[in-house]
């Protein structure tokens, strides 16, 4: 949240590393079930690291922030939200994509004003939700 025009208002991307997947990455078994060691396919670390990485990149969810203006009637009147860029699927094979999380509540000031007995005008506190993380699901 900012009460101010943040100075870069374009878009941040978070990446998050997300460290169940990455451990699952590197945990994958990459031999071919039934078939003799002496049969199984040369892999080199360095093509087992690009494959592991490429795994974790398909898999991986960022998340993308824009900076809002809400205008004059909120306080503070800036607040960095987040949303899934669901590009492609998140998945593979494909089928899955990029979901918000359920996304925490910031609390927010709204200046209302209301017509009974005369103007009366206050400051409301109001419940505001943002996206903060996202994640692979069907």
């Amino acid at each position: 949240m900012s009460i101010t025009q943040p100075v870069h208002i374009h878009e941040i991307v978070s990446n998050k590393i997300d460290h169940k997947l990455v451990a699952e990455a590197r945990h994958v078994n990459f031999t071919i079930p039934g078939v003799p060691n002496s049969k199984q396919p040369n892999i080199t670390s360095a093509m087992l690291s690009v494959f592991q990485d490429w795994l974790i990149q398909r898999g991986s969810c960022p998340v993308h922030f824009l900076w809002e203006d809400l205008g004059i009637n909120f306080w503070p009147r800036w607040v960095k939200r987040g949303f899934c860029v669901d590009e492609d699927s998140c998945s593979w094979p494909p089928g899955m994509h990029c979901l918000p999380a359920e996304g925490k509540r910031i609390r927010l000031l709204r200046w209302q004003c209301k017509r009974k007995y005369g103007m009366k005008c206050k400051w409301m506190k109001i419940p505001y939700p943002v996206t903060d993380e996202c994640f692979c699901s069907c």
